[in-house]
């Protein structure tokens, strides 16, 4: 039964997950499974432009992914040693950065008056 069933999914979405193997594997079987996926839909024309660019995003964000989860878990390593700040940031120094953010994407109408606040 269980074998027909994996078969009748396979056969009617066009591919297969195992999904104990993605609760063990994490993000990286996960990434996997998408780039499988990904190939599938393109190769039977089973996907739109803008899914196909859907599926695209959240391949780049697999990492991010990761790490969030590590964090969250708290196994995530840090390095020893980061980059060595060459100026020291100021209160006055960030005010005018963000300011700066917010000018930059309110031509694009990317950001409100809210930004930044």
């Amino acid at each position: 039964m269980w074998a027909s069933a994996v078969i009748k999914d396979h056969l009617i979405k066009g591919y297969t997950t195992y999904e104990k193997r993605l609760r063990e594997r994490g993000v990286k079987e996960l990434q996997y499974t998408i780039e499988l996926l990904q190939k599938t839909l393109k190769q039977n024309d089973l996907v739109t432009d803008i899914g196909n660019e859907t599926i695209g995003l959240i391949i780049s964000y697999t990492k991010t992914w990761q790490l969030l989860l590590a964090y969250d878990e708290e196994t995530l390593i840090l390095p020893d040693k980061g980059k060595q700040v060459s100026i020291p940031l100021t209160y006055e120094s960030a005010i005018y950065a963000i300011e700066k953010l917010k000018c930059d994407l309110a031509v694009r109408g990317e950001a409100t008056d809210l930004f930044g606040n």
